[in-house]
């Protein structure tokens, strides 16, 4: 037979200890706060990098437009805006999506002065103004439709966009003087 270090006989009696009991709440919250704070760290490093991402992106699809402007100036045929029987002038159409942090993307010059923003895509971001600026030949004016031909607006001013997302639509004309581009939109 073996040997017990205890009697058959005797019983364990356990003290009562309720020290440990009372610490678990606390631990469970301290472990719920930093989880929390981690998990907040996370989501805010997110959100600050998409937008840096989305930033950077629309940049990208401006710098392609910039280039593609361009192009259709130097290498376009331009519709004659006193002859309406003329063909159409040549064209390109974007998709552009402006996220929430641009304010605005402004095509060309604000009003009337000839030496405001004539050859420039504008933007601004919470980061500030970026200036794509065009060949200085290069005029963009917004375009409004009478009788379903689109013409120059009367300020000859440049063309404005808020966040959302377009079809924007750029047409090179001409009349008689000079040529310059027409831009207008459709909403998606």
């Amino acid at each position: 037979m073996m040997k017990s270090n205890r009697k058959n006989h005797e019983k364990i009696i356990f003290k009562e200890n309720i020290e440990a009991t009372i610490w678990i709440p606390v631990r469970l919250l301290i472990s719920i706060s930093i989880i929390a704070f981690f998990t907040f760290l996370v989501v805010i490093g997110t959100q600050i990098g998409t937008e840096n991402i989305q930033q950077n992106n629309f940049h990208n699809s401006m710098i392609e437009v910039k280039q593609s402007l361009e192009s259709l100036y130097r290498h376009g045929d331009s519709r004659n805006l006193l002859d309406p029987i003329n063909n159409p002038g040549s064209k390109r159409v974007y998709s552009i999506t402006i996220p929430e942090t641009i304010n605005y993307v402004g095509f060309g010059r604000k009003n009337k002065d000839p030496d405001l923003l004539v050859s420039c895509i504008q933007y601004l971001s919470v980061k500030g103004s970026t200036f794509l600026w065009l060949d200085t030949s290069i005029e963009l004016i917004s375009g409004v439709k009478q009788n379903d031909v689109w013409y120059p607006n009367q300020n000859n001013t440049g063309f404005f966009l808020s966040s959302g997302s377009y079809y924007l639509i750029a047409e090179l004309v001409s009349d008689n003087s000079h040529q310059f581009i027409l831009m207008y939109n459709e909403r998606k």
